[in-house]
């Protein structure tokens, strides 16, 4: 005979929002850590816009200024050749001696 367990377990009927966004609002790319979930908390961007943009105008940023678009498309630019950089080093790297 089965007998069926009768607890009571919680019912969800409303979806809240998620206290931190998928993509950052000023660079669009992806918030994926807790650092990036961080720094939403203190500045409403991810982490890489906080040390970037926010940081270096932190008396502005608490006024409500925000970037526009070019100057978020140069921080951007900035980040790629970074990255780019890193990676041919380590590529010069792995086929030295």
């Amino acid at each position: 005979m089965f007998v069926l367990n009768r607890q009571k377990f919680p019912v969800f009927n409303r979806a809240t929002e998620p206290e931190t966004p998928t993509w950052c609002p000023l660079c669009k790319c992806v918030m994926s850590s807790i650092v990036d979930a961080e720094a939403y908390a203190r500045m409403k961007c991810c982490r890489s816009c906080e040390t970037d943009i926010a940081e270096l105008n932190m008396i502005a940023w608490k006024d409500g200024w925000r970037p526009d678009a070019e100057v978020v498309n140069k921080v951007i630019e900035r980040r790629s050749e970074l990255i780019r950089s890193l990676y041919y080093l380590k590529i010069g790297r792995s086929n030295g001696p």
